[in-house]
């Protein structure tokens, strides 16, 4: 009997992010297949409706979570709404691709962890900056250096043989820095009401999961100074003595390289520039310069060396772009693109998302009574009984690295 190998996925919460991202790349993975879009806008629908084909739409997540041929979830919805959604999707035995953040308070985090362990669905959030390629690549490369550092035969070290080895030698130490323009963010994310958590639980959960991801060490304590909005600083030390330095601002530039990431460890430095770049010194035997392609490119004919430059000068085209027509919005639409992993975490939550299906289907045609386990409905006679068949719930790291 063959596995399942399509999946069929339901799109919860069709905004600009979903339009810009989910949905875009869903009609691009090998086996998916979009049975649902749901919205509360009829403006969405019918705008996703004409430019990606679902095969159902509907402003009732119910519709979605309670069809049996659907296998996994991507949920898109407004914080506030995720919750109810997660637990909806859960009782019905279907993965849940999360965007971040999970929730706006501890309490509600709380519940979903609760639902998701209850239930053994394949649960990701959305921090997909783990599943993009040079992000890996950095990240592997830090890890060896940490793990089993080589030594650098040109080190100077003028205190070898008059101490032990100091406790900082075995710490690492990472720079996280992100430069926004908080005028290009939509006007409702950026309300009071929407930053009452504070920035720590918006776009700044993508890096505090890096630092940790980073550093593989529990954190102990936080330090954080900065405005309700933007500009702050985010300190994190961890159980190994590790620290982790964010620095984000919202009153930078696109025309500058939104995000850098500097690690060092046993004496030596890994740094990521805009997922595009790789820098390393301190490290015999591994390039000092990496360069990875950018996802989209409006401007071929334009070159400056690969990496870095050509990121600076396919931009400032964009800028130039933007200029003649006289639309802004030009030069983020025409400007160089960069791979932050979104496409590959999906697919990673779809293929397991598939397994489980492919699972459901054999035991439903075996044992009705199996099938109704895993889906997380026993039937009253079974309550209490045996142990419920799932798969393993997966949170934030979909590819197993």
């Amino acid at each position: 009997m063959g596995a399942k190998r399509e999946v069929a996925v339901g799109v919860i919460g069709c905004g600009m992010l979903a339009q810009a991202t989910h949905l875009k790349h869903l009609n691009e993975i090998e086996g998916a297949r979009l049975k649902w879009a749901c919205d509360v806008s009829a403006a969405a629908l019918a705008s996703v409706s004409s430019r990606f084909h679902p095969q159902k739409t509907t402003n009732d997540y119910r519709e979605v979570t309670e069809d049996n041929e659907v296998d996994a979830i991507v949920l898109a919805t407004a914080q506030e709404m995720r919750l109810p959604v997660i637990e909806a999707a859960a009782r019905a035995g279907k993965g849940v691709y999360c965007e971040k953040p999970m929730a706006n308070t501890l309490a509600e985090m709380e519940n979903i962890r609760a639902a998701v362990d209850r239930s053994g669905i394949c649960f990701c959030v959305g921090h997909n900056r783990r599943s993009a390629p040079s992000m890996l690549r950095a990240r592997a490369l830090f890890l060896t250096q940490r793990r089993a550092p080589a030594p650098c035969p040109w080190r100077l070290d003028r205190n070898a043989t008059l101490r032990e080895r100091w406790p900082e030698e075995d710490q690492a130490f990472v720079i996280i820095r992100i430069n926004d323009d908080l005028l290009s963010w939509k006007p409702w994310a950026v309300t009071d009401a929407m930053m009452a958590g504070g920035p720590m639980l918006f776009e700044m959960t993508h890096f505090t999961d890096l630092a940790c991801w980073f550093i593989e060490s529990p954190p102990l304590s936080v330090v954080s100074i900065g405005h309700h909005r933007t500009n702050h600083t985010v300190v994190i030390r961890f159980a190994d003595g590790s620290l982790a330095t964010i620095l984000e601002t919202g009153v930078g530039t696109f025309g500058y390289p939104k995000e850098l990431y500097e690690l060092y460890a046993n004496g030596a430095a890994v740094v990521l520039d805009h997922f595009i770049h790789i820098r390393t010194g301190g490290m015999e035997g591994v390039p000092q310069r990496e360069f990875f392609p950018l996802k989209g490119d409006s401007h071929l004919e334009v070159s400056a060396g690969g990496g870095i430059r050509d990121f600076y000068a396919k931009r400032r085209a964009a800028e130039l772009d933007a200029m003649q027509a006289g639309a802004p919005m030009t030069a983020l639409e025409t400007g160089p693109d960069v791979d932050k992993g979104h496409k590959a975490h999906r697919k990673a939550v779809h293929r397991r998302s598939a397994w489980r299906g492919a699972v459901a289907l054999l035991l439903r045609r075996l044992d009705p009574c199996h099938a109704h386990r895993l889906r997380g409905h026993r039937k009253p006679a079974e309550r209490g009984r045996g142990r419920a068949v799932t798969a393993r719930a997966v949170v934030n790291n979909p590819s197993g690295q």
